[in-house]
């Protein structure tokens, strides 16, 4: 099975070795987040290509936390998300649709922790967000919808 970080709606399911395998591959993508982040800081005024070299980064950053939920490491796994939010909503916008999955996929840990008001009130983000940007019939928006359900 090929694995792609390509598409950020696509939540990673990992097992056993071949999780292993995941999940060093995006330890060596987080590393490439932090280089990414010292270059835009370092280079005058930003450039696009710096931005979106460091928005590359986000979806992988938000899959890695996907595969510590799936896992049941759920401090690392809002410790993960959190980071990815805060930025790619830093560098992209409230309104992106990375954005968008990074706060979709920490509503559901939120969730899976028990914070439910929490969990409601980040799921409400970007199911707001995605009705905006994709479209109220959009599937990544009723798989918010969904999750959103499953809090109450």
């Amino acid at each position: 099975m090929a694995w792609s970080v390509s598409n950020p709606d696509e939540v990673v399911k990992t097992k056993g070795e071949e999780g292993e395998k995941k999940e060093e591959e995006l330890q060596k993508y987080k590393g490439g987040l932090a280089e990414a982040k010292q270059s835009a800081a370092q280079t005058p005024g930003g450039t696009k290509r710096v931005t979106e070299e460091v928005a590359s980064k986000f979806p992988t950053l938000i899959n890695l936390g996907n595969i510590y939920k799936e896992r049941g490491k759920l401090n690392e796994a809002e410790k993960t998300l959190a980071r990815a939010l805060e930025g790619s909503e830093k560098i992209l916008g409230a309104e992106h649709r990375i954005v968008l999955f990074a706060a979709n996929s920490l509503g559901i840990v939120y969730k899976e922790q028990g914070k439910l008001d929490k969990a409601e009130n980040m799921l409400m983000k970007a199911l707001e967000g995605r009705e905006r940007v994709l479209g109220a019939e959009n599937e990544s928006t009723l798989h918010t919808i969904h999750s959103l359900g499953n809090v109450y």
